[in-house]
């Protein structure tokens, strides 16, 4: 199925107000919101901040916040 993710953005080194990007990608059943992030990030935008698994006990670094 297509999803669309809302990606709040903000790098203070290079912007001057904060702004939504948008995503459309395909996503599984299954997927979590972490997996359609690493998606973003692998194969759209290089520039999303990293995300360490969640499921896997770890915190998440994420100085964005997202909806979907």
């Amino acid at each position: 199925m297509e999803v669309m993710l809302k990606i709040f953005r903000y790098n203070p080194e290079r912007d001057k107000k904060p702004s939504y990007k948008t995503y459309k990608l395909e996503a599984e059943e299954t997927d979590r919101v972490l997996d359609l992030l690493e998606k973003v990030k692998g194969y759209q935008d290089g520039t999303s901040p990293s995300v360490a698994p969640v499921g896997m006990g770890t915190a998440v670094r994420m100085p964005c916040a997202s909806t979907v």
